[in-house]
């Protein structure tokens, strides 16, 4: 990434009671931005204007602290600010 950017996350299809987390992290693991479900199974989307070049770490957990099995769809895209 060079410059200033647009981070856009989705995450679609989660199971049904997953309490879903989108986070992403700076090279040192910082926390630099989050979203989270309202309810269990909601889609959630994640935009971030992110400075660049640079390491960026997307996590995404339940935030009841479950594991699934069943996949889920996540999307990321990046682009150039206006």
């Amino acid at each position: 990434m060079d410059g200033q950017q647009i981070l856009n996350i989705r995450l679609e299809n989660v199971p049904a009671d997953m309490k879903s987390e989108i986070s992403i992290r700076d090279k040192s693991s910082s926390q630099i931005a989050y979203v989270s479900a309202s309810n269990p199974g909601d889609k959630v989307r994640l935009e971030k204007d992110v400075q660049g070049p640079g390491w960026f770490y997307i996590m995404v957990r339940d935030l009841n602290g479950k594991a699934y099995s069943e996949p889920y769809t996540i999307t990321i895209n990046a682009g150039a600010s206006a």
